[in-house]
């Protein structure tokens, strides 16, 4: 009864969020997710929320979500985190890239590790130097997780902190996500009338291509329509079957891990020195599990672009459902304990990425695209990608495709690994063991032959 009740909560907020989603414009044009507001109206539902009173009157209805439900709704992440990266790797596309492209993807690439090793960087400085006394370590993952990885990450972070033992932290990286994408708006937006006030726009040149509209002189055959419509039925049913079997394909990974899980954790109870096995992620076990999946799926022959696109539209499903139950387990508590160092790691994270378009962005990035390229970098480093894509359409210039393209080509070599990627979500169990002087050290050393790498192309490219 728990678990129906709960998912149909969860359902009816996430209907909800929609309808306020398409009603309230300043959802939709801070790029606000509806699984946020879904998570949040569960919040504001649960247990601890529902208590509050004022001269004995309560704000909330009572026994809305029950602490039985939450526990419940909190279940989720783990398994639905393993089915997300799984379908990570399952929704590559195989051959994308143009080889007129390399050194720019290159640059773009390293770009995008530079942004997300670099707030990492600042953040571990920032705790050794003001807070090491007095918070967790773990706290400097919310800055990379919450503004490079954005919702979908921070709430994959929780998950992981939950197992650490900081379920505050793992909140905090909501609240991370949201701020930091309000703050990429405002301040993205002025970046761009600055650009377009520098720019000296050119006469008679479109800012697209415009096709000519020319008369269809096709000749069509037409077929009786009892024979159309059965042909419409048949590729509806083959559509809905080929959905319905992508939909199994990541499931499979991650069964295919939780039967690892298993196998480790015998081992490490057989074996003492194994007991490190016990504690991989199952995120992790179900990534690698994707790719002899994959290999399936590659020699049957369904490893095709629309497939792959197919896999990447159920993931986003399943990544609201992920941001839902995360939002909803929010710990208000251990939130509010953590303030002040999260203000100053977040005042860190705009400098930083301000910086990173107007100095590190030119030095860095393909001299034709770099302010392009930069502005939806900029985007994703204070929270989607989306958000960057959205500051590019506003930008007058000529080379906005060339950007998006290079852009596109770059995405699986970084994705996975960085900005709430698989080393994103790994690396704070190394902090957690008082690593974080040498991790800052590696930091800096990968920071300094990124941009290295990157200024000696540029050069190369003159």
């Amino acid at each position: 009864m728990i678990q129906a009740a709960s998912f149909l909560a969860a359902g009816l907020a996430l209907a909800a969020a929609w309808l306020l989603h398409s009603k309230i414009a300043f959802l939709r044009r801070w790029f606000i997710p509806p699984a946020l507001i879904a998570g949040l109206i569960l919040f504001l539902l649960g247990p601890e929320m529902t208590k509050l009173t004022w001269n004995g009157i309560h704000f909330l209805p009572n026994n809305v979500i029950s602490t039985e439900m939450r526990a419940f709704i909190r279940q989720w992440p783990p398994f639905l985190l393993g089915y997300l990266f799984a379908a990570i790797v399952l929704g590559l596309e195989s051959g994308a890239g143009k080889s007129g492209f390399l050194k720019p993807v290159i640059q773009q690439n390293l770009f995008v590790w530079f942004l997300a090793f670099g707030q990492l960087a600042g953040a571990y400085a920032i705790y050794l130097v003001f807070f090491s006394d007095s918070v967790s370590p773990l706290i400097v993952h919310v800055l990379e997780i919450g503004w490079a990885g954005g919702p979908g990450s921070a709430a994959a972070m929780s998950v992981v902190m939950r197992d650490l033992g900081q379920p505050g932290i793992g909140d905090l990286g909501l609240f991370s996500a949201t701020l930091g994408q309000v703050w990429g708006a405002l301040s993205g937006i002025w970046i761009v009338n600055y650009l377009n006030r520098r720019v000296v726009p050119e006469q008679n040149a479109p800012d697209s291509a415009v096709l000519e509209a020319k008369p269809d002189v096709r000749i069509t055959l037409t077929q009786p329509d009892s024979i159309a419509e059965a042909s419409v039925r048949k590729a509806k049913l083959r559509g809905a079957l080929r959905i319905f079997a992508l939909f199994l394909a990541p499931l499979a990974a991650v069964f295919l891990s939780m039967g690892l899980t298993t196998l480790l954790g015998t081992i490490a109870d057989a074996w003492p020195a194994g007991k490190p096995l016990k504690n991989i992620p199952l995120f992790s076990l179900a990534l690698l599990c994707a790719f002899p999946v994959r290999a399936v799926l590659n020699k049957a022959g369904l490893m095709t672009r629309e497939n792959a696109e197919t896999i990447q539209n159920i993931n986003g499903q399943v990544l609201d459902w992920i941001i839902l139950a995360a939002m909803a387990s929010i710990v208000p508590e251990a939130f509010i304990a953590l303030m002040v160092p999260f203000a100053a790691l977040c005042a860190f994270g705009a400098l930083f990425c301000f910086a990173s378009f107007f100095f590190f962005g030119p030095r860095m990035l393909p001299p034709a695209t770099w302010k392009e390229l930069g502005l939806i970098n900029y985007g994703f480093a204070t929270g989607t990608t989306a958000l960057g894509l959205m500051l590019l359409g506003l930008l007058h210039s000529r080379t906005r495709e060339e950007a998006r393209l290079i852009y596109g080509i770059a995405v699986p070599f970084n994705a996975p690994f960085v900005g709430g990627g698989i080393i994103s979500l790994t690396l704070p169990q190394l902090t957690a063991t008082g690593a974080a002087g040498w991790i800052l050290l590696a930091l800096l050393g990968a920071l300094a032959a990124f941009y290295f790498t990157c200024s000696y192309l540029n050069r190369r490219s003159v």
